[in-house]
C-alpha cells in the first residue's frame, strides 16, 4: 500500500472516531482509536514503539477519566434540572395562592 493510500485509511478511521464521538458512542470511538493506534504502532520504527505505547496508554487513561467526568456532570445537570422544575412548581403554587388571596380581598 502506498503512502497516500495509508494516509487516506488513517483519515477514514479518524472520521469514524469523530462520528462515534458525535453520536456519544465513546466505547466505539475508543475501539476504533485503539485499532488505529495498533496499526500505527505496527508501522512505527521499533525504537519508537515503547515511547509511543506509553503515550497511547496515557491518552486512553485520560479519555476514560474525561468520559467519567462528563458522565458525572451530566448526572449533576439532570439533578439540577429536576430541582429547578421543583422550584418552578413551588413558585407557581405561591403565585396562584397570592392571586387567590388578592381576589378574596386579603
Amino acid at each position: 500500500m502506498n503512502k497516500n493510500a495509508k494516509i487516506i485509511k488513517i483519515h477514514e478511521r479518524i472520521l469514524i472516531i469523530l462520528k462515534h464521538l458525535h453520536d456519544d458512542e465513546l466505547d466505539e470511538a475508543l475501539l476504533v482509536a485503539i485499532e488505529l493506534t495498533k496499526n500505527l504502532v505496527d508501522g512505527t520504527c521499533p525504537e519508537h514503539k515503547p515511547g509511543l505505547f506509553m503515550v497511547l496508554l496515557t491518552a486512553k487513561a485520560l479519555l476514560e477519566e474525561l468520559s467519567s467526568t462528563i458522565n458525572s456532570l451530566l448526572t449533576e445537570i439532570d439533578e439540577l434540572h429536576d430541582h429547578i422544575e421543583g422550584l418552578e412548581i413551588q413558585l407557581s403554587r405561591v403565585r396562584r395562592q397570592k392571586q387567590s388571596g388578592e381576589r378574596n380581598g386579603n
